[in-house]
């Protein structure tokens, strides 16, 4: 399993965050049956995102950037920082999938899982041009319980230590509850998704992709 990610709360503010380089690894058969989600055979695999009936938000899979094997999820999308257009969905595009849609590979027991305590990861590919933007977008990726409440890992800035590679980004469920909605249960979890945000007024304007791959569950 690729090392923890770790990002300050807001109780420890003197913390520095960091960001993992995802270099290619040597891959095995045993390494590649970890992944949960890794649009090797080349479909979505059921992932999804909500915001297309708004505004640029596709989803496909494609052959480049690689960061292992032959195929990663790529979401197109646009982004900046002008809250006033419909209701401020340019500030943000995440993609997502539930378990309850299409069973994570590795898993024989129909979901909702129980993730409590456990890491959850994915890789992503930031373009250069997303870090353009000031002040910066970030990402994050977060995981839904079964009542449709959220945890999310902390913010990564998208700035120049984050583009032009791959990097893991992950989450701990249940270790920091002031990044939860309010009543989220981490033992009732039923998808994960992956999410840009973009603070309004923010000089960010972007239209392109930006892409997934290798995403790691817990058993």
């Amino acid at each position: 399993m690729f090392p923890i990610l770790i990002r300050p709360s807001s109780s420890n503010p003197t913390s520095t965050p960091s960001v993992t380089s995802a270099t290619k690894p040597t891959q095995t058969a045993n390494v590649r049956q970890q992944y949960a989600y890794d649009f090797e055979k080349g479909t979505t695999e059921g992932w999804d995102t909500t915001e297309g009936s708004g505004k640029l938000a596709t989803l496909q899979v494609v052959s480049d950037p690689v960061q292992s094997g032959n195929h990663v999820l790529q979401v197109l999308t646009l982004l900046n920082g002008n809250g006033s257009v419909n209701n401020g969905i340019n500030l943000h595009t995440e993609a997502k999938v539930y378990f309850t849609q299409q069973m994570p590979r590795g898993f024989t027991n129909p979901p909702p899982y129980n993730f409590f305590g456990k890491q959850v990861s994915c890789q992503v590919y930031l373009p250069p041009q997303l870090a353009s933007g000031s002040p910066p977008a970030t990402i994050i990726i977060f995981v839904k319980d079964a009542n449709q409440r959220n945890d999310s890992g902390k913010p990564i800035t998208i700035d120049a230590s984050a583009v032009g590679k791959w990097i893991q980004i992950s989450l701990v469920v249940g270790e920091y509850p002031v990044d939860a909605d309010q009543g989220f249960d981490g033992t009732q979890i039923i998808g994960v998704g992956i999410r840009i945000a973009v603070p309004a007024g923010s000089s960010l304007n972007y239209t392109g992709p930006f892409y997934i791959d290798n995403c790691i569950l817990p058993r």
